[in-house]
């Protein structure tokens, strides 16, 4: 029996236009009724997931989150787990990136950050309501511990036909990172074995949870691991191939209800059961 259900957010609980469907809430509340715990796994930092919370109708004392792809976890507002960047290796990357001429964004605690407004500054905006600072990194990582403090994520954006040699490059320069492609443009770090699956194995061991009873839910190769090993891995019709290659079962896109499909197959008995 699913005790613990671990969905990623974009591509997989939202549709494409950012909304949760009604489907999907729905699936959420009848799971929670019948007793499984309905957790979030996403590569967001903690303050971008706030408007993910109001739809759901939910503040953060009443669910767990595995936030910057599992690096921070957070159960119904306790912090019970921060495996993020360490500010001298943060430095080292930022140094190492800009001889690579990518753009890198910084997430340290409610904050993110990047050193010119630039497109990726827009995109990056309209992901997150705003709330954006323009800095200079070095400026910023002196001061972490002043007014910059909290958990530390990188994303780093590269076009297209630049990101293999950049993803190998890093790969090479700072071993003890595993790397995710969030998206096709966008690669993200955390120290090896601390990503997404790390993050359900601290959920389901803080919760009293085994993992054969938990049901893991992705789109994108951070999240291939947790699909892996979750009880039950369930991959969108969107996702990637590594995603897919995961699974041990592949649902409908995120514009059809995939998740609530999911839910309602393994949750539910395979539909929808109102409480």
């Amino acid at each position: 029996m699913i005790g613990l259900i671990l969905s990623d957010l974009d591509g997989t609980l939202l549709r494409s236009d950012g909304k949760i469907s009604q489907r999907n809430l729905d699936a959420i509340r009848d799971a929670m009724c019948h007793g499984c715990i309905f957790a979030i796994a996403t590569g967001r930092y903690r303050s971008g997931c706030q408007r993910v919370l109001e739809m759901l109708g939910l503040e953060e004392k009443d669910i767990c989150c595995a936030y910057d792809n599992g690096a921070h976890v957070v159960c119904r507002g306790e912090s019970i787990y921060d495996g993020s960047i360490s500010r001298s290796d943060m430095r080292d990357i930022v140094h190492f990136l800009r001889d690579e001429e990518c753009t890198p964004a910084l997430y340290i605690g409610k904050n993110w950050i990047v050193e010119r407004k630039d497109s990726f500054f827009d995109s990056i905006s309209a992901f997150y309501d705003g709330n954006g600072i323009i800095a200079d990194f070095d400026d910023v990582l002196s001061n972490v511990d002043g007014s910059f403090s909290g958990p530390m994520k990188i994303a780093i954006r590269a076009v297209n036909e630049k990101m293999p040699g950049v993803y190998s490059r890093m790969m090479s320069k700072f071993p003890e990172y595993e790397y995710y492609l969030s998206n096709p443009t966008i690669l993200e770090m955390n120290y090896i074995g601390k990503g997404k699956n790390n993050g359900l194995a601290i959920l389901a061991n803080h919760l009293g949870v085994d993992m054969k009873d938990t049901l893991a839910i992705g789109d994108y190769d951070n999240d291939a691991a947790m699909i892996r090993n979750a009880g039950v891995g369930v991959a969108m019709a969107n996702a990637s191939m590594a995603a897919k290659a995961a699974a041990d079962f592949i649902t409908l896109s995120n514009d059809e209800d995939g998740f609530a499909f999911a839910v309602e197959k393994f949750c539910l008995g395979g539909g929808a059961k109102r409480c």
